[in-house]
């Protein structure tokens, strides 16, 4: 008979072969046999312990640039199983946004380079980790006109003018 335990008690029987997915820890197995007919009883056959390390969480990022003030895109997403414990967080120029295992969000931000980090806490079975990508966010080119009262550009000297300008940005 095939018994695993996660301590040095409570030991409980599995099947042969034993395939099953197994939180991060150290398992130890041992085998024994009740003897039959022609064989004897024997408490350990053999014995072994399996550690099971903890994994690196999946994270994707992307992100898609912009032009001032058209807003630009900040997508994240995890796919562990497993990890119930574990907390998912966006970070935009190192300040809390967002979390969650799937954040897809349109940003308002000033016309720069940002960087966007996606990261995990560590849990039972997974390590921290993050995935880090930079948003760009272009300057705007400001637009502007000029007006002037008549419709002329050039006047004689001594002529009053008004001339103003306009922008919509």
């Amino acid at each position: 008979t095939l018994y695993r335990n996660y301590s040095a008690i409570n030991y409980v029987s599995v099947t042969n072969p034993n395939t099953e997915t197994l939180g991060a820890g150290l398992y130890h197995y041992i085998y024994n046999t009740t003897g039959g007919t022609n064989w004897s009883t024997s408490a350990s056959l053999g014995t072994f312990d399996l550690t099971v390390n903890t994994a690196t969480p999946s994270l994707t990022l992307s992100v898609t640039n912009a032009t001032y003030p058209t807003v630009g895109t900040i997508n994240a997403s995890e796919s562990n199983t497993g990890d119930s414990d574990v907390n998912y967080t966006a970070y935009i120029d190192g300040t809390f946004h967002f979390s969650g295992s799937t954040i897809n969000q349109l940003v308002t931000l000033s016309g720069s380079s940002h960087t966007i980090i996606y990261n995990s806490t560590a849990g039972t079975n997974y390590s921290s980790t993050s995935i880090t990508r930079l948003l760009n966010i272009a300057k705007a080119t400001p637009t502007g006109s000029l007006t002037i009262t008549g419709s002329v550009w050039t006047i004689e000297s001594g002529t009053q003018v008004t001339i103003g300008l306009s922008e919509s940005n």
